[in-house]
């Protein structure tokens, strides 16, 4: 429970151009937070994963660079500078530093490639790929971009777990539910 006065933000100028702030409706002024119950062990370790990306990114390559990273895998573009994100706006880029499908794409791109290194059957990798799908949903906070992606992902990885030999009008619909959801043909098949 949190207890305490509600005030209309302040008015600094600085602070008013920036993105988060204009989500600001109220600020709460000599409050007094009592938890009462933490987050499910499941967020616990997304908040972890989240906040060690972060920090992981950041020290090797720096805010402006880690934050590039960031904005590319969960759109978290916190740490970008206002030049680099009207650079972004600029060429027509800033799309990739929003959480949405392109996103779990690249994750997935990357889950990929790793599994198809690990001694593990195409049902395994499947498998393991739609649990991740599910976490990376968790690390993102559930932006609804993300749900459609990791909806129609979801779909498209039960679908190939569910079925040995594929048929050319089944992996026809496969590959149109990964293009809806912005991850590569590629990616699908190396899964």
């Amino acid at each position: 429970s949190v207890r305490g006065t509600a005030r209309p933000p302040p008015g600094d100028a600085d602070l008013a151009r920036s993105e988060h702030y204009r989500r600001i409706d109220a600020v709460v002024v000599g409050a007094r937070v009592t938890v009462l119950r933490g987050p499910p062990a499941v967020l616990s370790g997304a908040n972890a994963v989240r906040d060690r990306l972060h920090e992981s990114a950041t020290a090797a390559l720096g805010d402006e660079r880690g934050g590039v990273l960031l904005g590319l895998l969960d759109g978290d573009d916190a740490s970008l500078s206002q030049a680099t994100l009207e650079d972004f706006r600029r060429g027509g880029l800033s799309h990739l530093l929003v959480v949405s499908g392109s996103n779990l794409g690249f994750v997935l791109a990357a889950v990929a490639v790793v599994l198809a290194r690990l001694p593990l059957g195409r049902r395994a990798r499947l498998l393991v790929s739609m649990v991740l799908v599910v976490f990376y949903v968790l690390v993102t906070r559930a932006e609804p971009s993300v749900l459609r992606a990791a909806a129609m992902v979801g779909v498209a990885l039960a679908i190939a777990f569910s079925s040995d030999g594929l048929s050319e009008k089944e992996r026809a619909v496969i590959d149109g539910i990964a293009d809806a959801a912005h991850v590569s043909k590629e990616t699908v098949d190396r899964l």
